[in-house]
C-alpha cells in the first residue's frame, strides 16, 4: 500500500478524536491530493518527495529541466577541467621559458666570459684590432667592468703620430697643452693642435737620448741631448751633452756644448729650465737658456752617484749614492733636507720629482739583474708610498702635474698609469711595438704622451675612471 494512502487510513482510525480529519471534506481533499500525486496534509512532506511528486506529474517539464541541469553541471565542469588544464599547461610553459632563459644566460654568460677573455688575452699581445673586436662581440647585457676597462684601454689612444727618421726620443708638451714636441733622429717635430699641423726642423744632434721641455714664458724649445764620445781622458767616460733652444716660430738660439763624465748622471729641471751634470768628479750646475753656471754642491772625491733628480723649479737636487741612500739637498742652501733608505740591495738608475716637489720617485733595479722596482716617497714624512716590483726593464718615469698618479714606460713597449696613493694600477697601454723612450703628462693631466722605438709618438686618455668597479678591474 502507498505510504500516502496508509496515512490517511491510519488517520482515520486514530484512537484519539481530535488527530481524526475534522470533516469528510478534509478526507476527501486528501484523497484528490493522493490520487493526482500531489503531497497530502496528513503528514509532512519533504522537499525531495515534493519535487518526485512535480516530476510524476509533469514528467516532460521534469525531464527538460533534468537535461538542463545536467547539461550545464557537465558543460561547467568541463570548463573548470579545462581551466585547470590550461593553468597547468601555462605554469609547465613559463617553467620551460623560465628554465630556456636560464640556460641561454648560462650560456651566453659564458661565451661572453669567454669573449672577454680573448679580448684581455688579445690586448696583452697588443693585438688591438683582435681585442677590439671582441669586446664588440660582447652582448651588452654581459658587459661587465672587465669589459668596461677593456674597452677604456682598447679605445684610449687619442692620437698617433710617426716619426720618418726612426724612434723618438723625448716629448714635451706646451704650458697651455696645445702643443707637443718630439725628437727623432734629425728632426724636432712640434705639434699645434689649434692648427692640426706638425712642424719639422733638422735640430742636427746626434744623440742617444734627449731631454726636451718647452718654457712657459717666452715659449722657447729646449733639447738637450747627450751621446759618448770618445776622447782621449784617462778615468773616465767622455759624454759630450748639447743644448739647443729654438721658439715656436722656428728661430735657432746659440748652442751650448757640456761635457760630462757619466751620461746617466744628467738631471733637468723642466720648470726653470736647469741642468745638472757630473764632469771631473764635480757636479755642475747651469742655466741652458743663458749658458750661466749656478751654485751646485761641493761632492766628496769619494763619492759615488748612480742617479740624479732636479725638481721642477730647480730648487732642489736628490742624489742616489752607493750605499743605497737617496739624498735631497736645497740648492740654495747646500744643506741636506732629506735623507731616504731604500733597500739596500737596489740600484737606483732614475730620480724625478713631482711637479710640486712633495714626493719622489725611483727606478732601481734588482740585484742579480732579477728585475726592477719603481718606488716613490713622501719627501715630508720620509715614508714609501709606493712600491712596483717588475720583471720588465724600466725605461722612464714621471709624475702628473698633481702628484697624484705615477706613469712608467718599459721596454716591453708598454705604458703603466699607477695612483700613488692607493698604491694600485690605473690604466695600462700596450699598442706600441717597441720599448718606451719617454713619457710626458699634459698640463691638465687628461692626456699623456709617450715616445717610443717603434718611431711613433702616443697621445693617450688617461682621465680617472669613472666607476669604483671599473677601476676594480685594472688591478
Amino acid at each position: 500500500m502507498p505510504r500516502d494512502l496508509e496515512t490517511i487510513c491510519l488517520k482515520c482510525l486514530h484512537k484519539e478524536p481530535a488527530k481524526r480529519y475534522g470533516s469528510a471534506l478534509e478526507l476527501a481533499d486528501d484523497l484528490r491530493r493522493f490520487l493526482v500525486g500531489e503531497p497530502i496534509r496528513a503528514r509532512p512532506t519533504t522537499a525531495g518527495e515534493r519535487a518526485a511528486k512535480w516530476a510524476k506529474r509533469r514528467p516532460a517539464v521534469a525531464m527538460l529541466l533534468t537535461t538542463v541541469v545536467i547539461t550545464a553541471a557537465v558543460g561547467l565542469g568541463a570548463f573548470f577541467w579545462s581551466w585547470q588544464q590550461t593553468l597547468g599547461a601555462l605554469d609547465q610553459a613559463k617553467k620551460a621559458h623560465d628554465h630556456e632563459h636560464t640556460l641561454r644566460e648560462k650560456v651566453e654568460g659564458a661565451l661572453a666570459e669567454r669573449t672577454v677573455a680573448l679580448a684581455r688575452q688579445a690586448w696583452a699581445l697588443n693585438d688591438l684590432d683582435a681585442a677590439r673586436r671582441y669586446l664588440s662581440e660582447c652582448p651588452p647585457a654581459h658587459r661587465d667592468r672587465d669589459w668596461h676597462y677593456l674597452q677604456r684601454v682598447c679605445h684610449a689612444c687619442l692620437s698617433t703620430f710617426s716619426a720618418a727618421d726612426g724612434e723618438v726620443t723625448s716629448a714635451a708638451w706646451g704650458p697651455d697643452g696645445q702643443s707637443l714636441a718630439w725628437t727623432s733622429k734629425k728632426l724636432l717635430h712640434v705639434w699645434d693642435a689649434k692648427r692640426e699641423s706638425i712642424h719639422a726642423r733638422p735640430h742636427e744632434l746626434a744623440s742617444e737620448s734627449a731631454f726636451l721641455t718647452i718654457t712657459a714664458d717666452r715659449g722657447q724649445v729646449i733639447m738637450v741631448a747627450h751621446k759618448a764620445r770618445i776622447i782621449p781622458t784617462p778615468g773616465r767616460e767622455p759624454v759630450a751633452i748639447m743644448v739647443k733652444t729654438w721658439d715656436l716660430t722656428g728661430d735657432r738660439k746659440p748652442n751650448l756644448q757640456y761635457w760630462g763624465s757619466q751620461r746617466w748622471l744628467l738631471a733637468f729641471a723642466r720648470g726653470s729650465p736647469q741642468l745638472a751634470f757630473m764632469t771631473s768628479g764635480q757636479l755642475k750646475r747651469v742655466d741652458v737658456l743663458t749658458g750661466k753656471e749656478l751654485p751646485t754642491l761641493p761632492l766628496s772625491p769619494n763619492s759615488t752617484v748612480y742617479a740624479a733628480g732636479l725638481s721642477d723649479d730647480g730648487r732642489r737636487l736628490a742624489l742616489a749614492d752607493r750605499d743605497g741612500q737617496i739624498r735631497v739637498y736645497d740648492l740654495q742652501t747646500g744643506a741636506e733636507t732629506a735623507a731616504i733608505r731604500p733597500d739596500p740591495t737596489v740600484t737606483g738608475t732614475e730620480l724625478t720629482f713631482s711637479p710640486d716637489g712633495r714626493r719622489i720617485a725611483m727606478v732601481s733595479q734588482l740585484p742579480d739583474a732579477k728585475g726592477w722596482l719603481v718606488g716613490a716617497w713622501d719627501l715630508e714624512t720620509r715614508c714609501k708610498v709606493l712600491s712596483i716590483p717588475t720583471r720588465h726593464f724600466m725605461w722612464c718615469v714621471t709624475f702628473s702635474p698633481d702628484g697624484t698618479r705615477l706613469a712608467f714606460g718599459t721596454a716591453e713597449r708598454t705604458v703603466f698609469v699607477w695612483d700613488v696613493a692607493a698604491g694600485r694600477e690605473l690604466l695600462t697601454f700596450r699598442e706600441h711595438t717597441d720599448r718606451i723612450n719617454a713619457l710626458a703628462f699634459s698640463p691638465d693631466g687628461q692626456r699623456l704622451a709617450s715616445a717610443s722605438q717603434d718611431g711613433t709618438v702616443k697621445i693617450w686618455d688617461v682621465r680617472p675612471l669613472e666607476d669604483d668597479s671599473v677601476r676594480a678591474a685594472a688591478r
